[in-house]
């Protein structure tokens, strides 16, 4: 069982929809629990979720930034075609790209998520926080893959852009 479906299954009561949105099922799983914010039940379910989401990261990619297939399979789900050869190569690719890492999640195992490929940090810093899909910045269980693609969400670089996409560009791209 995979740490997600661990996580929201350790509720009896609530009904886990395989390929749904995580933040979406654990709105929902608040919600039809009736916790509020600042309860102590909704707090230990939080960072336990967190908790699950760093794992999730780390079984679908891997723990591991030197490991050449994780990046290639990382990649390949933000389509890109072509990866490069090497790992240096890979993270100057992604160096430029921003994902929500969330969304990236969600589109594991080929579940149906679009993957928005965002201009700019400061774009991404804008949808994760309006759609609350932030990913743990600072987690014990984090490997050194993910921690290489975390952003600065709460405070993002307003100069820092995908050489790619055209300067002053408002749209974003979408990937399946």
């Amino acid at each position: 069982m995979q740490p997600l479906e661990a996580f929201f299954r350790k509720y009896r009561w609530f009904t886990y929809v395989p390929g749904q949105s995580a933040s979406a099922q654990f709105k929902r799983l608040r919600d039809e629990a009736g916790w509020d914010k600042d309860d102590d039940e909704n707090d230990r379910a939080w960072q336990s979720y967190r908790t699950a989401l760093v794992r999730q990261f780390n079984a679908t990619y891997s723990v591991d930034e030197d490991d050449l297939a994780a990046w290639h399979a990382l990649l390949r789900h933000i389509s890109v075609n072509n990866p490069p050869s090497t790992v240096e190569e890979c993270k100057k690719l992604i160096n430029g790209k921003f994902i929500n890492l969330i969304d990236l999640i969600d589109a594991r195992d080929g579940h149906n998520v679009d993957i928005i490929h965002f201009a700019s940090e400061q774009q991404l810093s804008e949808y994760t926080r309006d759609t609350k899909k932030i990913f743990p910045r600072e987690h014990e269980e984090a490997g050194t893959l993910l921690r290489y693609l975390l952003r600065h969400i709460m405070n993002p670089d307003p100069n820092r852009r995908d050489p790619t996409q055209f300067r002053g560009s408002k749209k974003n791209r979408r990937c399946r």
